[in-house]
Parts: structure tokens; sequence; C-alpha cells
């Protein structure tokens, strides 16, 4: 009984660590825009949800103009280092909640950075996971309930 506890936390310790592993990889990926490899990815049953309310990508087709309006948009771009607030793993689902900081340079070499907050689904598939759902969104600074009621707004 010992032994199967014990290889349960070994094989849940890994698996925690690949997630945030393929997190790192899909982060890496995209700011260098390398398409391909975010593709590669992803799950067949992906759903991206992006900070605006017109990015709404459920298909591999969309994901792919998603991305290639992203990339379209900054000359380089580069993700900080994440700080991961939650991760949970149970059966085939892993799911990675964080805060990320990123910067992209656009024309003109305006270089903006915002922080970036990401829940990630992925699927377990043999070794390795694949992403089957993603939600970012920009958090405001100063616009949560408590602060506008603070302030009489």
């Amino acid at each position: 009984m010992c032994a199967v506890l014990f290889a349960e936390s070994v094989w849940a310790v890994e698996d925690s660590v690949t997630l945030r592993s393929a997190t790192d990889r899909l982060l890496r990926a995209y700011s260098a825009k390398d398409l391909s490899a975010v593709e590669k990815m992803l799950d067949s049953d992906i759903l991206i949800l992006g900070s605006d309310i017109s990015e709404r990508a459920d298909s591999r087709v969309k994901v792919r103009e998603l991305l290639e309006a992203d990339f379209a948009l900054w000359k380089g771009a580069n993700f900080g280092e994440a700080i991961y607030t939650s991760q949970r793993i149970g059966g085939e689902l892993g799911t990675v909640a964080c805060d990320v900081p990123f910067s992209m340079r656009r024309a003109g070499d305006k270089v903006d950075t915002v922080v970036v907050r990401f829940l990630f689904v992925w699927r377990r598939v043999v070794d390795d996971w694949r992403l089957t759902q993603c939600m970012s969104a920009v958090p405001t600074v100063g616009q949560s309930a408590r602060e506008i009621l603070q302030r009489g707004d």
C-alpha cells in the first residue's frame, strides 16, 4: 500500500513539473512567433479566449488566425518569469493559473509591458500535455470593487 501511494505521489510531482514545463514551452514558442511549435502543443479540441471580446478561437484554423494577428502586431516580444498561482491535476486534465509579465516591441520601437493573467487547461496525451483551453486577460490596476468604493466613484 505504501509503495502504491509513494509511486502515485512521485508520478503527481513529475506530472506537475511536466505541466509547468509545457506551459513554459508554450509561452516561449509564442514569444518567438513559432507558429509551428505552438500548433504542435494544441489539443484537437481547442478553445482560446483572448483578452479582447472578439478573440475567440474554437478551431485550429481560428487559432492560427488569432496567432497570426498577434504576431503581426509586434516586432519582438518576451514573457518574463511566470508567477504560478495555482496548479491542479486530476485524471487526464491539468490546469495552470499564472500571471506573466509580457513586453512587446511594436512599430517605432514602442515597448508595451503588461501583466497577462492566464488560465491554461491541458489534456494529458500519452506522456505529454496538449493545450485544450486557454483564457487570458490583462488585469486592471486600481479598478477592484473595493478600490472604486473607497474612492467613491
